[in-house]
């Protein structure tokens, strides 16, 4: 997965954290006085900095999934978990077919569901994989 645009960006934000990226990363030395929290979280920022190309394209607003950072939260999660057959991630959180892609490439097998929508949506994606089989759990009542 790369940077992906599912809406849009304030620009205004995105010219400002661009400003304070560029600051950042031209010299540590402007900086000084300033909060060393505050430094570290411009430092961090720089890393979701996107291209210019594709920030003029995006809308307002705007959701920017950055794959390696999700890469690393699921990892993480299953590492907490004990391994991905111990997690069982309800789709409202993700509501996205390439983020249930992602899970399922990193081995988690089981799901849960509360809408028709959602159940849909993971009908959709599951439908057809090889690599089965899945574990769905919907809720009731289900909507």
């Amino acid at each position: 997965l790369t940077p992906t645009p599912s809406s849009c960006i304030d620009r205004n934000r995105a010219r400002c954290l661009h400003a304070v990226v560029h600051t950042c990363a031209k010299s540590r030395s402007i900086l000084r006085g300033v909060d060393p929290a505050m430094a570290v979280t411009a430092w961090q920022l720089a890393r979701f900095k996107l291209p210019t190309a594709l920030e003029q394209r995006l809308c307002t607003p705007s959701l920017v999934i950055y794959a390696d950072v999700l890469r690393q939260n699921v990892e993480r999660v299953i590492k907490a978990c004990g391994g991905a057959q111990r997690w069982q991630p309800h789709i409202k959180t993700v509501k996205s077919k390439q983020i249930i892609e992602e899970l399922i490439s990193s081995g988690v097998k089981q799901f849960k569901c509360a809408t028709s929508r959602e159940a849909e949506l993971l009908g959709q994606t599951l439908r057809g994989r090889g690599d089965g089989p899945f574990e769905v759990v919907v809720s009731y009542p289900h909507t």
